[in-house]
């Protein structure tokens, strides 16, 4: 019996719908030949039966270098498993971060996320062996961000002020870098302008606003 001549990509092709068994049977081959073409391609074993509603390119790849998450958070996000982002991930062909690369989105997210907010507004984050951590190893976030900006540890001289008076918004355009005496001055003025009043009642205006549209999409919910 003569061997059916196979077209990598048919079998390319085919491989988004079905098993390689399946396809084996549809063009009367062996599997080991349907593997042979994957093999060649460097297409991983596997298909997209096996997941009930797979990721496209375009989402994998906006997650992954847009939004900077890992393959852990994205299989976290889309409610599947690492496995099967990373296999995804290999068959779309999406290339991956270097070490360098992963190393400094990790960074990045080390100084925004899992933050203490305090009463007084200013955010603390972990940051063990940093001159100025407190016994906990805490560390006021505008303090990492202004010194990640400059390369360098600040002098106890130094302090950093919030342009906007928000102390939370540690953005690096709303901060700047200014003596003792400066930013006393400009702590007094700004304590008093009607701006930063101004900005304290909206704040607290979208706080309520929001509050109560949560507790009327539960109401919808519930009925």
């Amino acid at each position: 019996m003569k061997k059916a001549i196979l077209n990598d990509l048919k079998v390319i092709e085919l491989f988004k719908t079905m098993s390689p068994r399946q396809m084996a049977r549809s063009l009367h081959t062996q599997r080991k030949r349907i593997y042979a073409i994957l093999d060649a391609n460097n297409i991983p074993r596997g298909h997209f039966n096996r997941i009930k509603s797979p990721p496209s390119k375009s989402v994998l790849e906006d997650l992954y270098w847009k939004h900077n998450m890992s393959i852990t958070e994205i299989a976290q996000n889309l409610g599947l498993k690492w496995s099967t982002v990373k296999w995804c991930m290999d068959v779309y062909n999406i290339s991956k971060r270097t070490i360098a690369q992963a190393q400094k989105v990790r960074n990045g997210k080390d100084i925004k996320s899992a933050g203490t907010t305090l009463s007084c507004g200013y955010v603390k984050v972990m940051c063990k062996g940093h001159p100025r951590a407190d016994r906990d190893g805490y560390v006021f976030e505008h303090i990492l961000v202004m010194e990640k900006n400059l390369g360098r540890f600040l002098t106890r001289s130094e302090h950093i002020h919030h342009i906007n008076g928000i102390r939370d918004d540690n953005r690096p355009e709303n901060l700047t870098l200014m003596s003792q005496a400066n930013h006393n001055l400009r702590t007094a003025y700004c304590s008093n302008c009607e701006l930063k009043k101004e900005i304290r009642l909206l704040r607290w205006q979208v706080k309520e606003l929001t509050e109560a549209l949560q507790y009327r999409l539960k109401e919808a919910q519930n009925e």
